[in-house]
C-alpha cells in the first residue's frame, strides 16, 4: 500500500495524484505499518492533498542544527531516522516563503524531547531558528529546552495560547508576551516561551 502511496505522490510510473496517495497511505496507517503513518505525516506536514496541519507531527527534535517535525506514532529510533522520516521545519519555512505572503506566523509547540540519545547535536529541546522578514516564530518554550506536554488535552503553551487568541485584539507581540506570561505562571518559572520576530507589519489574531 505504501509502494502504491509513494508512487501516486511523487508520479513515479503513474499520473501524481495526491488524493489516492492519502488514501493508501492511510489504509497502511490503519494497519499498523509506520511507513504509512510516517506518509501520512508527510503530507500533513506539507499540505500536500490534504490541509496544512503541522499539528498531527505531535514532537520535534534537533539534530546537527536542524529542527525536525516528527510523524504521528513514527519510532524514530537514532539520529538516522530522525532525518529519513522527520519533516525539516527550515523546509516547511521555504515552502511558506515561496507563497510571498505579506506576514507568516510559525508556532512551534512541541514536546521537544529527543527520542535517542549519544548522537552528535542532538541535546534536549529545538534549536534556535531566526525569522525571516516579515515572520514571526513562536516557540512553546526557549531554544534548547524542553516543552511541558500539561496534564490535559492541551499543553500550558497551547492552553495559554487559544485563551489569548481568542479574546485579544492586540498586536500578536503583545499577545505572544502575555502567554509568555501565562505559561511561566503555570509552570511555576520552568517553561519560558520565545520568539524570533522580524515582522515589518501590523498584525493582530482578532479584528478591533
Amino acid at each position: 500500500m505504501t509502494s502504491l502511496a509513494t508512487m501516486y505522490q511523487t508520479g513515479a510510473g503513474v499520473e501524481r495524484n495526491d488524493a489516492l496517495a492519502f488514501r493508501y497511505y492511510t489504509a497502511a496507517a490503519a494497519a499498523g505499518r509506520a511507513d504509512g503513518m510516517t506518509g501520512l505525516g508527510y503530507l500533513y506536514g506539507i499540505g500536500s492533498g490534504v490541509p496544512l496541519d503541522y499539528a498531527r507531527a505531535r514532537h520535534g527534535a534537533a539534530s546537527e542544527g536542524v529542527n525536525y517535525l516528527i510523524p504521528v506514532k513514527q519510532p524514530i529510533k537514532n539520529e538516522t531516522s530522525l532525518q529519513t522520516y522527520g519533516q525539516s521545519a527550515e523546509e516547511i519555512l521555504k515552502l511558506l516563503d515561496a507563497t510571498k505572503p505579506t506576514t507568516t506566523i510559525v508556532i512551534l509547540d512541541a514536546c521537544r524531547n529527543v527520542p535517542f540519545s549519544g548522537s552528535r547535536g542532538s541535546g534536549g529541546g529545538l534549536a534556535r531558528m531566526d525569522a525571516r522578514n516579515g515572520s514571526i516564530i513562536a516557540y512553546s518554550t526557549a531554544p534548547g529546552k524542553t516543552a511541558a506536554d500539561g496534564d490535559g488535552d492541551d499543553s500550558p503553551y497551547a492552553a495559554a495560547l487559544a485563551a489569548m487568541i481568542g479574546k485579544s485584539d492586540e498586536p500578536v507581540e503583545i499577545v505572544f508576551r502575555r502567554v509568555r506570561a501565562q505559561v511561566l505562571g503555570a509552570t511555576q518559572n520552568a517553561q519560558t516561551p520565545w520568539e524570533s520576530t522580524s515582522l515589518v507589519s501590523d498584525f493582530t489574531f482578532r479584528a478591533k
